[in-house]
Formats: structure tokens, sequence, C-alpha cells
């Protein structure tokens, strides 16, 4: 299944996960709009040290952080 994620760039790396938006493509661009315009406290520790901000659809296969060894 595709998950959908925000990404950032900092100034060392490009393409940093910045949040993993659970759902549609749809809630990702509501995620990102909120983000942008209107972002929560959250949103701003999330967002620190990143610029140009970007959804990327992710397959199921390469969804790393629903890795459960990772997650122990």
């Amino acid at each position: 299944m595709t998950e959908y994620i925000i990404i950032g760039d900092t100034e060392k790396y490009e393409g940093c996960l910045v949040t993993v938006v659970h759902g549609t493509r749809e809630r990702a661009e509501d995620v990102l709009e909120q983000m942008l315009t209107a972002p929560t406290e959250n949103d701003k520790i999330l967002m620190e040290g990143h610029t140009n901000f970007r959804i990327k659809d992710v397959e199921e296969k390469d969804q790393w952080w629903n890795d459960p060894f990772l997650a122990n």
C-alpha cells in the first residue's frame, strides 16, 4: 500500500523525511497546505531547518519507518 510523506531539504541533504501522512494523496495535500500556511507548534518543530517541502509517495517495500525491527 502506498503511503505519502512530506519531505524537505536541509543545507546538507535533499529529500529528508519530515512526517508520514497516513491516508490519501488528498490528505497529504491538506497536511502540507496546513504546514505551509497555518503550522501548529508541532509542525514548526518538524519543519525546523528544512526548506522546499513537498509530497512523495512511497511504495510499501520502501517504507523503512514501518520496519518492525526499527520500532523495537
